[in-house]
């Protein structure tokens, strides 16, 4: 047998196979038509693995729970500005910054940073810690944005900010009377999340149905979605330090 022959009767037996499913379905009664379909058409229940989002920050490690540091996607982060990144809730003890026997008000800086090794420099000393409080933005080193806030005690304050262009980084620093290195400060990498596209749903053929997907053209895997994550704070402040700490990353 030839080539041309043996190419004639392969499509001439695909052809068969295509128009039999329908006969083969029909003789198979009503419920096995609407199952069919379903399957074909994708309408069939399917049981996805939904990914775990979001992360959180373990105190006791100094890390976020699920972000690979190392991992490659981090390069292709784009550390651009983003309106409402950075929510910040900080609330105060009824004994708050207590010195002389009484509760007194708190200074709090919130600091975006694009690197924190100067920052860390001055935060291993009280004097350093009251100079990161005083000082302008652009005094602090590779700080790009700060807020100060006085809290009260029994206050809670919640500051909506935006991610500045390059940050990275976020520290808080809080000014307590009797100041601890260990109690007084937090910093934490804002994290990189990579979210799966999925290929848009392409309409299916009638030979697509009718042929199982055989012959259909295969769609392109689109690239993940890399970004900085939207963090969120709950901070509270106590007598003499910062008496819990929670962040959680979207």
């Amino acid at each position: 047998m030839n080539i041309i022959n043996l190419k004639v009767n392969i499509k001439a037996s695909v052809k068969s196979w295509v128009w039999a499913i329908p006969f083969s379905i029909l003789l198979n009664g009503c419920a096995t038509i609407t199952d069919s379909v379903n399957a074909l058409l994708g309408n069939a229940e399917v049981v996805k693995k939904i990914p775990e989002k979001g992360d959180r920050w373990l105190n006791t490690e100094s890390r976020w729970k699920n972000w690979d540091t190392g991992h490659p996607n981090n390069q292709l982060v784009a550390w651009s500005y983003q309106e409402h990144a950075l929510i910040t809730k900080l609330s105060a003890s009824n004994d708050l910054n207590t010195f002389s026997q009484r509760p007194h008000t708190l200074a709090i800086k919130v600091i975006q940073l694009s690197d924190v090794s100067g920052l860390k420099t001055l935060l291993q000393t009280t004097g350093g810690i009251r100079a990161v409080l005083s000082e302008a933005t652009e005094m602090i080193p590779n700080a790009v944005y700060s807020d100060l806030v006085i809290l009260a005690p029994k206050q809670v304050q919640t500051l909506v900010s935006a991610r500045q262009q390059d940050a990275k980084f976020v520290a808080i620093i809080s000014g307590f009377a009797e100041l601890n290195v260990l109690t007084s400060v937090k910093v934490i990498m804002i994290p990189v999340i990579t979210e799966p596209q999925e290929a848009p749903k392409v309409e299916k053929s009638l030979i697509d149905i009718l042929t199982l997907g055989f012959f259909a053209d295969e769609q392109p895997e689109l690239p993940d979605i890399v970004r900085p994550a939207i963090v969120n704070l709950d901070i509270k402040f106590g007598e003499s330090g910062i008496s819990a700490f929670v962040a959680t990353a979207l």
